[in-house]
């Protein structure tokens, strides 16, 4: 379940006193994107520092987003938390404030909130009436088998939507809201529909909902993307057993267990030729 660098256009202006916070922003981001994450974090601390010093703070919210994003980079999910939470009470607009904290409350398993966040986020993005700042890295953190992998990749507002369907689906999975978390990856799927781990995901729910052979269609959509996706076939072999097909559950099985997964593999040799 994964589970996302906008580029800034300020002037840089040096003066006799030293650098501004303007410039310890733009600093910060280039640091951020030649993996500096050290010094860009310092540059983002400073750029803040200075900007609570001044009247005009345009870009003080989106120094604590780009600081939080660092610091999640470098594990400190809590320290990125704060951050986020400042920048949206400095500015409570921004779809990807709330999407970014919402990660960061996801892998922070605080499930409550990450759906809040994620549904604001997404209420943001459909009402269609806010621009994003220009001065913010962009950045995705993976929830799924490596939460400290960050992408500072450009993340578009489409793309933020796709994942806050995706990851509030897979919130509503744990309250066993099935329906709901269909219904979400339904909304992913409609926006990208060529992301096999969305289809995985709700033929996971649709399994919940004991709608096997949909659940049956999603598997095979993923695989059909992915064609190594261990779990998929895993799952489609149960499924499969399930209504009676051993057959294709061994046929399945087999190519499960031939990509790594064992329980595959033991199931195979008790219960297939």
């Amino acid at each position: 379940m994964k589970n996302i660098l906008y580029t800034v256009a300020l002037l840089l202006s040096f003066s006799s006193f030293g650098q501004t916070a303007e410039d310890y922003l733009n600093s910060g981001m280039d640091k951020a994107r030649t993996k500096d994450y050290e010094q860009a974090l310092n540059d983002f601390s400073n750029c803040i520092n200075l900007y609570n010093k001044r009247i005009d703070k345009t870009y003080l919210p989106d120094a604590y987003y780009n600081r939080g994003t660092i610091k999640s980079l470098l594990g400190d999910y809590s320290g990125a938390v704060l951050d986020l939470n400042e920048a949206i009470t400095l500015d409570p607009k921004y779809s990807r404030y709330f999407y970014q904290r919402g990660l960061l409350k996801q892998i922070l398993n605080d499930y409550s909130g990450a759906l809040d966040d994620y549904t604001k986020s997404i209420e943001f993005i459909s009402n269609s009436k806010l621009e994003e700042t220009e001065a913010m890295i962009g950045g995705s953190i993976s929830v799924d088998d490596n939460p400290k992998k960050l992408n500072l990749d450009n993340l578009t507002l489409a793309k933020i939507l796709v994942a806050a369907y995706s990851n509030r689906g897979t919130i509503k999975q744990k309250f066993s809201d099935f329906s709901g978390a269909v219904n979400d990856f339904n909304n992913a799927i409609d926006l990208e529909p060529n992301d096999a781990e969305i289809y995985y995901n709700r033929g996971y729910s649709k399994t919940d909902l004991f709608e096997y052979q949909e659940a049956i269609d999603d598997y095979s959509k993923a695989i059909e993307i992915n064609p190594n996706y261990t779990s998929a076939y895993a799952n489609r072999s149960a499924l499969k057993e399930a209504l009676g097909d051993m057959s294709g559950a061994c046929t399945d099985a087999k190519l499960a267990a031939k990509l790594g997964h064992i329980r595959s593999k033991n199931w195979v040799a008790n219960q297939c030729n």
